[in-house]
């Protein structure tokens, strides 16, 4: 059985001549909302090719529009059309008088309905891509959102930290000069060249008020060194 594949829209056409249909024009047209007078005439055309015996039958493949965040991909018999049957259909055991006649009126109105019927779902592919798109958006979005709270959160903790670093490296210098201020320091000298200039090695002895320390670590002793300038002492009190 041949098919043949009428496509609307213009990444519809390309989807399907990827897969190696000849759907001919891509119908763009009739998206973006397109008026009723534009749909109404390519619906024409589908009857046209029907009754004139082109098409056997025709069925329309279109995303049904249900809710912002479902869209239900439908398959739908267009042409030869089905009424479908109502429960008043089903129920009813009175007879109606029709005037003109039933198959009179049918002529005139199955036209129209087609049209209408084709229209729809147009309308509920516009209105499924739109919703698809919207929840795209949102979500992309709401990632971003995300993200950019995980990086502020690690940002102001890299942040925090410096600071505190910063912070403890103020507070040591400034024990270490407020250490300075009352500590006692004598120095020991081993000897001396014959021109009078010191050549030993100075052994510091520390102590606080009401303490006594043997040693300093060796970042109080370069402190200490850069802030004192010892030319010539001896048991000398700082």
């Amino acid at each position: 059985e041949e098919v043949c594949v009428i496509a609307v829209g213009r990444k519809m056409a390309e989807a399907l001549r990827k897969r190696g249909y000849d759907c001919g024009e891509d119908n763009s047209k009739l998206v973006n909302f397109a008026p009723y007078k534009d749909v109404a005439e390519f619906a024409e055309k589908l009857n046209s090719g029907f009754y004139s015996g082109e098409f056997s039958k025709v069925i329309l493949v279109y995303n049904r529009f249900e809710s912002l965040a479902h869209q239900v991909p439908t398959e739908e018999q267009y042409l030869p059309y089905k009424a479908p049957k109502t429960q008043v259909e089903e129920n009813n055991e009175e007879e109606f008088i029709f005037e003109p006649d039933a198959s009179k009126i049918a002529e005139e109105m199955l036209p129209q309905l087609l049209k209408l019927k084709f229209y729809a779902a147009v309308l509920d592919s516009e209105a499924a891509e739109q919703a698809a798109r919207t929840i795209a958006m949102q979500t992309a979005s709401d990632n971003g959102d995300r993200l950019l709270t995980e990086l502020t959160l690690e940002y102001n903790k890299g942040r925090q930290q410096k600071i505190t670093a910063e912070i403890l490296d103020l507070v040591g210098d400034e024990a270490l000069v407020s250490a300075i201020d009352t500590l006692d320091l004598q120095s020991v000298k081993d000897g001396r060249t014959s021109d009078g200039t010191d050549s030993s090695i100075h052994t510091w002895s520390v102590t606080t008020r009401g303490k006594d320390t043997d040693t300093i670590d060796s970042s109080c002793h370069k402190r200490l060194f850069m802030i004192c300038n010892f030319n010539d002492f001896t048991n000398s009190e700082y």
